[in-house]
């Protein structure tokens, strides 16, 4: 069984991913485990609520772990802390998602340097995959879509319920 894990830093990256993956792998034999993690001040550990799914995984060609952070500042941390689970557990792959926002784009590189300082890397580097835009402001951009939503979204529509144009 192929097994990813996928770190994400709050509950719209969660469902994103989970979509995408459900969409991408529509025709394959998938498992899917939504987890939240909460709390974890010093000294105390994170606790894991188990949104969707199973844990029982013995059918499928492929089980796909995600992890809802809660926080971006998390993603990183919340990794190291599994690592050597996810390594007893077989997994292949380690993905964390998380926005670059409050971070300037001038700071990418740093914010990636960031990620990869004391994070664990052997025997399975994890991938950081950032958002340059919180996903958010991409279905906000990408206005094409609410039309398949509903057809009395138009633009002009959305302009006025957010006082930007007059009547």
């Amino acid at each position: 069984m192929n097994k990813l894990a996928i770190f994400v830093e709050g509950q719209t990256e969660q469902v994103f991913a989970e979509r995408l993956i459900r969409y991408l792998g529509r025709e394959k034999n998938i498992g899917i485990q939504v987890q939240r993690l909460s709390g974890g001040r010093k000294g105390s550990a994170r606790t894991v609520t188990e949104i969707t799914g199973t844990s029982e995984i013995t059918h499928q060609d492929y089980f796909i772990l995600i992890f809802n952070c809660g926080n971006d500042s998390r993603v990183k941390s919340d990794i190291n802390d599994r690592y050597d689970g996810l390594m007893r557990e077989n997994y292949q792959t380690i993905i964390g998602i998380r926005d670059v926002f409050p971070t300037l784009r001038d700071n990418i590189q740093k914010l990636r340097e960031g990620f990869t300082w004391h994070l664990r890397i052997d025997p399975i580097e994890p991938l950081l995959v950032l958002e340059i835009m919180e996903i958010e402001a991409w279905f906000l951009a990408e206005h094409s879509h609410f039309l398949q939503i509903h057809p009395s979204l138009t633009i002009n529509r959305i302009k006025q319920s957010l006082d930007l144009i007059q009547v």
